[in-house]
Formats: C-alpha cells, structure tokens, sequence
C-alpha cells in the first residue's frame, strides 16, 4: 500500500512537471514591448509598410503627429507606403522605451519616446522638434491575438514641440 501512495505521489508530480513544460510561461510586458519597439524601429527603418502595418490589428486606429486618424491596418499601409515614399524616405526611426503599464495578461499600454532623423522636408504643417530631428510620444494599446502574437488596436503619436522637454 505504501509503495503505491508513493506511486501515486511521483506520477502527479511527473504529470504535473509535464504540463507546466508543456504552457509556456508568460511573456513579461517588458520584454513584449521590447520585441514590438524592436519590430517597429525594423520595419520603419526598412520603409516597409506592409511589415509596419502586420504589427497593426485589421481594425486598428492610428492617430498620427498632424492628427489624422487612420482606420484600419489597410490605411495604416497605405499611409505609410505613401510616407516611406516620400516626406520619410530613408529616415531612422529609433524608440525608447518610457513606460510599460500592464492592463492584464492579454493587454497592456505602451508608451516611448521615437525620434525620427534624415528626412529633407517635414510633412506640412509640421515643425520639427529641432532642425532634422522629430521628436514624439508615441502611445501603443497592444493586445493579445487568438494566435498569441500580441498586436497593434490603437496607437497615438504626439509631436514633442521645439522647446519642450522630453519626458523621461
């Protein structure tokens, strides 16, 4: 009887072992937003707008640095087809990381610094945060999709004017 509670006990604890191997543990909001800083910066500086936009959700909302609101992972594209043709053409974009607020294990805010440098002439009506630097906050809501990739739902980049501070 003895050797089978002990039986008992060692299979639990192996069955047990198996499953918890077998769930990947969960990615910690730090390291998402790395991985999706990472993907943005690669896709930016690459002027693909098709990779930019695959980070988006299919009815994703961006509102850009001029305030216009694009509706949809398809527009976000075509947007920044048109951008990476143009007023962006060759430009880097590099993002730092301010603040990283989890909204439960399937969302979370994203909040960085971006800069953008080399491009010739800023969009109209645009001035920059300094002469060939574009400074912004760019906010992110990410989520978790059925396929456990975490994607885009809204994301907001808000112009850091000449003369103001950049927040830490």
């Amino acid at each position: 009887m003895r050797v089978l509670k002990i039986f008992v006990v060692i299979t639990a604890f192996i069955v047990g072992a198996a499953a918890a191997l077998a769930e990947p543990a969960p990615e910690s909001p730090t390291r998402v937003a790395q991985q999706m800083v990472a993907s943005l910066e690669m896709a930016w500086n690459s002027g693909d707008a098709g990779a930019w936009s695959e980070l988006y959700t299919p009815n994703a909302e961006f509102l850009n640095i001029s305030g216009l609101l694009f509706l949809g992972r398809n527009e976000i594209e075509a947007r920044h087809a048109f951008i990476y043709s143009t007023h962006f053409k060759g430009t880097r974009l590099s993002a730092r990381i301010r603040r990283v607020i989890p909204m439960g294990p399937e969302h979370l805010l994203l909040s960085t610094v971006a800069e953008v440098r080399g491009f010739r002439a800023p969009p109209p009506g645009v001035t920059p945060t300094e002469p060939g630097v574009m400074r912004s906050l760019f906010t992110f809501d990410l989520q978790r999709q059925p396929d456990k990739s975490w994607g885009i739902v809204f994301s907001q980049n808000t112009l850091i004017a000449p003369g103001v501070s950049t927040p830490e």
